[in-house]
């Protein structure tokens, strides 16, 4: 027995030696196993900070939190145990340190094998294991651990004075610029949405999608569309900046403090504003003191639950970590992303989410009550909205009603890379392109109320996204690779000038930093400014390159290679520019939209099929759609199906596939025409092929789920 245990056994431990002894034990490791990890990655990410609206007060609290809050509260808990019984208070400590050495042995194995579940579990186990010995028999090593304790100073220290972070803690927001004279006032209007590749809204002709998207060929037909346009980053932290300051971006924080000549700065001095920013605070708040101007703070406790989870996607095996909320599809409060509308008794509950969440529903409302704000005779006002539109999650569709309960983004797996299976893919690409017919129609009611104001003339108006989004089979959706450079770079970008009268199609090679030059071109601003950008008013001695951000490995291409992109969404979705819609997909892209009568049917399947989405709930009155179909066929002998028909009240209304199957039981999903749906009294049906007769189909047993 070491000299410490029989010390220990000798004597009762007072208060105060198990608060140097043990809790300086549990304040090194959990510094180490927890704080280290967490505050390095929030450290390195000094936006989630901005897009959540967390002050300073709050970033040192929740810094405080994990280094001290988490050992104090497992200190407190072994000292309760430790009153009762001083035996079960040893065990309680030990296992408490065993806990925080496999969590760090777990934190490790990322950088070892982060795609091994052995691997982690094996480390896991080994560190937590060999802290628990070594405590036990080396009063040197429990001497270091209580050494260690100096580590939470080290680890906060890094994170308030050495991080990315740390210049937000420290840094000051600029000020309105002096001496700017606007020579040609006019309302300025400038919407900047968010992952939209231009590809999902062009034809292979280089023309604006009409059938699917009217609102944005209404404004390619009013307004200079320049087809060419291009970001700089890939990323909304610098892209955004890169629009509102003209600059190529360099610095990761999208802040005034960090690109004090922007927008904002400039007109502060003589403009009025109505300014919403979702993932930025390029406007001080000095300029923009409204709530509006600036992103919904998430709480303190918003942020614990999400450092909880992104601890979870450090320390579980992959295994696990699958199950998880993801992390990288969103800035913030990650948890709530999943849902769109609260539920009540299986009820749907109009107005029940959570107005700070930045889901599509929420992002639309912000949308909607921003453009309905626009003055009706404020000469020198600028209204402008960033809004996370039509960025993941999809959960919008071209009525304005929340898909019922899509399940998981297909396709793509936790860390954004999409499915080798193209059909995989494409179900990802429809949910998508639901999600931009969303947004066409704020697109619509922007221009409406515009021309029913009477301003619309008169106004400058900007329409722009701030990267695109990839769809390419086996490749990650947002990280630009060879071959993906069309659809993230490649981006859509509208400007309407004051008194145009007929719209055009401009090929210069035009980038995003262009977009504040032009406005000082158009405005007719005098100002002694330097900016990256050029102004599209300007066709002398363009650029022949396509700038790019610093931390990019990639170029972005010519409008010439978003073309094939085109080309490719619309062999997969054969619908996508007519009538049909996305619906129509194959193998039976000709039957959807046919009446069931036409189809030889011959009786039942013996296959029984559940959805989670029940068609014969929606009515008129439901405040989600069942649109995306998400189930299971049942009892299935012989060939196992891979694609079958959904007949809404007597018509095809779409193609079930993505089928997988384990023995007798398939799981598949699909997407229904939205038009087959009636205002109350819906029915459904699924059809599966006949494996004995080509062509023909048999009808699958509808059986309620249980719960639904």
């Amino acid at each position: 027995m070491s000299t410490e245990l029989a010390a220990r056994s000798s004597r009762r431990p007072t208060l105060a030696h198990l608060v140097t002894h043990n809790g300086a034990q549990l304040l090194g490791l959990a510094a180490l196993a927890v704080a280290q990890p967490l505050l390095d990655l929030l450290g390195r990410n000094p936006t989630y900070f901005v897009a959540t609206g967390l002050g300073n007060g709050e970033i040192l609290a929740l810094a405080l939190l994990l280094t001290l809050g988490l050992p104090a509260l497992l200190l407190l808990a072994e000292l309760v145990v430790f009153a009762i019984d001083e035996r079960a208070g040893h065990l309680v400590h030990l296992g408490l340190v065993g806990l925080l050495g496999a969590l760090l042995g777990a934190g490790l194995a990322r950088h070892v094998a982060a795609g091994s579940d052995v691997v982690t579990m094996a480390m896991a186990l080994a560190v937590g294991g060999a802290v628990i010995v070594g405590l036990r028999r080396s009063p040197s090593l429990a001497l270091g651990l209580r050494y260690l304790a100096l580590a939470p100073l080290l680890v906060l220290g890094a994170f308030l004075f050495a991080s990315e972070t740390s210049s937000l803690l420290f840094g000051h927001e600029a000020e309105a610029a002096t001496s700017v004279t606007v020579g040609s006032p006019a309302p300025v209007v400038l919407l900047q949405l968010d992952e939209l590749p231009l590809a999902s809204i062009m034809r292979s002709d280089g023309t604006i999608n009409e059938a699917r998207f009217p609102g944005f060929a209404r404004l390619a037909a009013e307004s200079t569309w320049y087809r060419n346009a291009s970001t700089v980053s890939s990323g909304t932290n610098r892209s955004v900046p890169a629009t509102l300051s003209g600059i190529v971006p360099e610095a990761e924080l999208p802040t005034s403090a960090e690109y004090p000549d922007n927008l904002f700065t400039l007109l502060g001095g003589s403009y009025e504003f109505d300014v919403h920013e979702t993932v930025a605070r390029l406007c001080p708040q000095s300029l923009c003191p409204t709530t509006a101007s600036t992103p919904a703070a998430a709480g303190l406790g918003d942020a614990l639950a999400d450092t909880a989870l992104v601890f979870g996607h450090v320390v579980l095996p992959p295994g696990l970590r699958s199950s998880l909320a993801p992390v990288d599809r969103s800035w913030g409060d990650f948890l709530d992303r999943e849902a769109v509308v609260a539920e009540t008794d299986g009820a749907a509950v109009p107005g029940a989410v959570d107005e700070n969440a930045a889901d599509p529903q929420a992002q639309g409302r912000d949308l909607d009550a921003w453009i309905e704000r626009f003055p009706a005779d404020a000469e020198r006002t600028l209204s402008y909205a960033h809004v996370l539109l039509p960025h993941t999650p999809w959960l919008m569709t071209a009525s304005g009603l929340p898909l019922t309960d899509p399940g998981p983004e297909p396709g793509i797996d936790d860390t954004g890379r999409w499915s080798a299976d193209p059909v995989l893919v494409r179900e990802g690409l429809r949910m998508h392109l639901m999600q931009v017919q969303y947004v066409d129609g704020r697109i619509e009611a922007l221009m409406d109320r515009l021309q029913a104001l009477g301003t619309w003339d008169d106004t400058l108006v900007v329409v722009v996204a701030d990267h695109g989004e990839a769809f390419t089979p086996g490749q990650p959706g947002r990280v630009p690779v060879e071959g993906t450079e069309a659809e993230i770079f490649s981006v859509p970008l509208f400007v309407k000038y004051p008194g145009q009268g007929a719209g055009e199609v401009n090929d210069i090679n035009a980038l995003t930093i262009d977009v504040l030059p032009t406005i000082v071109d158009a405005l007719e601003i005098d100002t002694d400014w330097s900016f990256d950008g050029q102004s599209l008013l300007d066709p002398a001695e363009r650029r022949d390159d396509k700038a790019v951000a610093p931390n990019e490995l990639l170029r972005p291409v010519y409008v010439d290679s978003v073309f094939p992109v085109s080309a490719r969404n619309e062999t997969w979705l054969p619908g996508l520019l007519d009538e049909r819609g996305l619906a129509p997909v194959e193998p039976y892209t000709d039957l959807v939209g046919q009446p069931v009568d036409v189809l030889d049917v011959r009786g039942d399947s013996g296959v029984r099929w559940q959805t989670f989405e029940p068609v014969e709930d929606h009515t008129a009155d439901s405040t989600t759609i069942p649109l995306v179909q998400v189930g299971t066929v049942l009892d299935v002998e012989g060939p196992l199906p891979t694609a079958g028909l959904f007949v809404v009240n007597g018509q095809v209304a779409g193609v079930a596939l993505a089928f997988v199957c384990e023995g007798t039981t398939c799981t598949f999903r699909g997407l229904l025409d939205e038009a087959a749906l009636a205002p109350r009294d819906n029915q459904m049906d699924l059809l599966l092929p006949d494996p004995d007769a080509p062509g023909a189909f048999r009808r699958a047993q509808y059986e309620r789920m249980a719960g639904r």
